[in-house]
């Protein structure tokens, strides 16, 4: 438990997602389009600053607090919401291209 210096940034304020990707053996994506790994990590990094192993983010331009959340944190989100919106569409039209095979196209003779 005492490693999470391996896997933090190099500015030591968040840990680092593809230090993570690589350490799991997991896909990059899970870790920005699972809304559940988003929050867990988010949380996670919160406890991590609380004990001292992160720094706080500074309060500057780039991670101006908006809403409750940093610019980075925002963005983060709605990128994983806008992932999911793909998936979602992604699985109608796989239904919409099953529902088409059953409808052949009539050929001109």
């Amino acid at each position: 438990m005492g490693d999470w210096a391996d896997f933090v940034s190099a500015d030591m304020t968040r840990l680092s997602r593809v230090k993570l990707v690589e350490a799991c053996g997991i896909q990059r994506s899970i870790i920005y389009q699972n809304s559940q790994v988003v929050t867990l990590l988010r949380d996670l990094e919160s406890e991590l600053r609380a004990h001292g192993v992160l720094y706080g983010r500074s309060a500057d331009a780039n991670c101006a607090h908006q809403n409750g959340l940093t610019h980075d944190e925002e963005l983060e989100q709605r990128l994983g919401d806008l992932s999911a919106s793909l998936c979602k569409f992604n699985d109608y039209l796989n239904e919409v291209s099953n529902s088409l095979v059953v409808y052949p196209l009539s050929r001109p003779k």
